[in-house]
């Protein structure tokens, strides 16, 4: 608790969740106020220490609610003895409220059989009756349900029946409003009928039911009321419930002058509160966005701005974030990001503001284990360019350990869909679609995150246009995507010139990269990773070797693959879906001169998506990983 000895009014005074004791200038206590432990909303309370009991007398408001707590509520402004419920409308008009007073019934059953021999005499049903409460006002409306089973025992004449409620045991008014006209019928069959009547009764006053053949198409008519066989009679009385009322206190108003000097002395215990208080309470929630589909990230590659805000399409104007145990609204961040290191992390810091670390090297384990992670940004220092982005805002309902083990130790993982499909392997390299296929849509997962490629602006129906990765030198650059997934003559410009298909060969002593022709009729591998891109979910990477025949390549690709998987941020980031083989020659007229081979005369591609644990392990050098260069990345959970 914060003291304050020579209080001023005026301004505005932020308690940082701390709670205020009101004292009795003797040493003591004798009222709180604060904010609420769990939702939103705040109490003023009376209280003899600093502990605040919501049931020792309080006040406290929720959004759109005031609650009156206690053992004993007097509102003394209010006439009448009757109990009240307090209601707080959206405009602040508070409201009593007489509750509705609950309504009557009684209900009785009967299962007898009572013949009906003469024509217009009443028959009572004696297991009926029902008599009304003592307690109940008298000249009252009452309604009254009969329900009685009944049968004609003559299949071929038929007439009418009067069922009617009596009082204290006379018979019912004829053609009055306790008289029903069953209907005619000639079957065989039970009849149920029901009527509700309201009468004027008085307390104490006894409901019979009586019933009677009241007109016959022949004197062989034979109606009789039959319960014996299991058909249930009822007979219900009851009275309505009464509406309650409701009386307009009017509207709140006044305002709270806060304590300028107070804020001071708050600010000062600001960091032990959080400390002592706010991390216990809060320790379910210590980092990530609250709803990812609430917010929306975007980067400029030629400005180096982040910017993270209210997900407009989703019709949101702010957005939360927890970070450090603490919670944040926010509406529209953005933060400049350099070219100094390879690799930034940028993150919520523990004042709740946008900030960037260098991650070449290990991260504070503070900053892993309490910051709102929201983006990996890389860039090619040497050329002064940005080269990804990954969107790393992860739900807060994850503890940053969790998920700091799930990213480091397995990384992005295969989840579902993502089979390539339309492939017509082993043609003539004379067509287009010798050269190209298509891919379902699917899902990958990080952590927490769901990626999906539904509703992505990459085309990866028939034929499928994915960007192809490749290295020139020290730099990895992007062939733009198009209808054929592979590097071909002149797609890249001046970086191959050659006609058939090229391999990305690179010098293991100095890792610098060239693109060169296959030998005529020889073999290239592609491999294609599924991705947190925005725009391209699904990427692929040049072969970097050139083979003689499907056994070799078959080989190869998994010593490729395996290989680029070394990069920790490939690992984490990319997982491998597929190996495709390309023969390449001067015979095959299509566009890029190539066909697309099977694997072994049977399946047309290599099936990465369950194999990249494996992958993995295969080498520990990592000359071959790529650095996407120049692709605007982005990785949106599920929403």
């Amino acid at each position: 608790m914060a003291q304050d000895l020579t209080p001023e009014l005026g301004g505005t005074l932020d308690t940082l969740g701390n709670n205020i004791a009101i004292g009795n200038g003797a040493g003591g206590y004798e009222g709180l106020l604060g904010n609420l432990d769990s939702g939103t909303g705040c109490f003023l309370s009376y209280a003899i220490d600093t502990t605040y009991n919501p049931t020792n007398g309080a006040i406290f408001l929720a959004p759109g609610e005031v609650h009156l707590s206690g053992s004993t509520v007097t509102l003394n402004s209010l006439e009448g003895t009757e109990a009240r419920q307090v209601y707080c409308s959206a405009g602040g008009t508070l409201y009593s409220v007489v509750p509705p007073a609950a309504g009557w019934s009684v209900s009785d059953t009967d299962n007898g059989d009572y013949p009906l021999d003469t024509l217009a005499q009443w028959v009572k049903i004696t297991g009926l009756e029902i008599a009304t409460p003592e307690d109940l006002a008298a000249n009252d409306p009452v309604d009254i349900t009969v329900n009685i089973h009944i049968i004609n025992n003559s299949s071929s004449r038929g007439g009418s029946i009067d069922i009617g409620v009596g009082i204290n045991g006379a018979e019912p008014t004829t053609g009055g409003v306790n008289s029903v006209i069953a209907g005619d019928f000639d079957n065989l069959i039970p009849v149920n009928v029901s009527t509700a009547v309201a009468v004027e009764r008085l307390t104490g006053t006894i409901f019979t039911v009586w019933i009677r053949r009241s007109s016959e198409d022949h004197n062989q008519f034979d109606p009789e009321v039959h319960g014996s066989t299991g058909a249930t009679h009822s007979l219900t009385v009851g009275t309505p419930s009464e509406t309650g009322a409701a009386t307009a206190w009017g509207t709140i108003t006044g305002t709270l002058s806060d304590q300028v000097d107070l804020q001071a002395a708050l600010d000062d215990r600001y960091t032990e509160a959080e400390t002592d208080n706010l991390i216990e309470q809060k320790r379910d929630k210590i980092a990530g966005i609250v709803g990812r589909g609430h917010s929306w990230l975007d980067f400029d590659f030629g400005t180096g701005e982040l910017t993270l805000i209210p997900n407009a399409g989703t019709g949101q104007t702010e957005f939360t974030v927890w970070t450090y145990n603490v919670k944040y609204i926010k509406t529209n961040e953005s933060i400049i990001i350099p070219k100094l290191v390879d690799e930034y992390i940028i993150y919520y810091d523990d004042t709740g503001e946008l900030a960037y670390i260098d991650s070449t090297s290990s991260i504070e384990t503070v900053i892993a284990e309490n910051a709102a992670i929201i983006a990996r940004i890389s860039i090619n220092i040497i050329d002064s360019l940005f080269t990804a982005v990954q969107d790393l805002r992860y739900d807060v309902h994850m503890s940053p350990s969790t998920r700091n083990t799930f990213v480091l130790t397995t990384g992005a993982l295969y989840s579902s869909g993502l089979a390539l499909t339309n492939i017509n392997s082993d043609g003539t390299g004379d067509v287009d679609t010798d050269a190209q296929f298509s891919i379902e849509d699917g899902q990958i997962i990080l952590a927490d995150i769901v990626y999906e490629t539904a509703g992505r602006q990459q085309v990866i129906a028939f034929p499928a246009e994915i960007p192809i990765f490749y290295k020139i030198g020290q730099t990895w650059k992007l062939k733009a995507a198009d209808t054929f997934p592979v590097i071909y003559e002149g797609s890249v410009g001046a970086d191959y010139a050659g006609t058939l298909l090229p391999y990305n060969l690179i010098d293991p002593a100095t890792e610098s990269g060239q693109l060169l022709s296959v030998p005529n009729n020889d073999l290239v591998c592609v491999h294609y990773f599924a991705t947190p891109g925005l725009y391209d979910g699904i990427v692929g990477v040049q072969g970097q070797y050139t083979y003689t025949s499907k056994s070799n390549a078959r080989i190869g690709a998994a010593t490729e693959v395996g290989k680029i998987l070394t990069n920790q941020t490939v690992r984490r980031y990319y997982t491998p879906i597929a190996t495709v083989i390309f023969q390449s020659g001067n015979g095959k007229s299509n566009i890029p001169h190539a066909e697309i081979v099977s694997v072994n005369g049977e399946d047309e591609y290599i099936d990465l998506r369950l194999e990249k644990v494996a992958l993995g392990a295969a080498s520990s050098s990592e000359e071959l990983s790529p650095v996407i260069s120049n692709v605007k990345l982005h990785f949106m959970a599920n929403s």
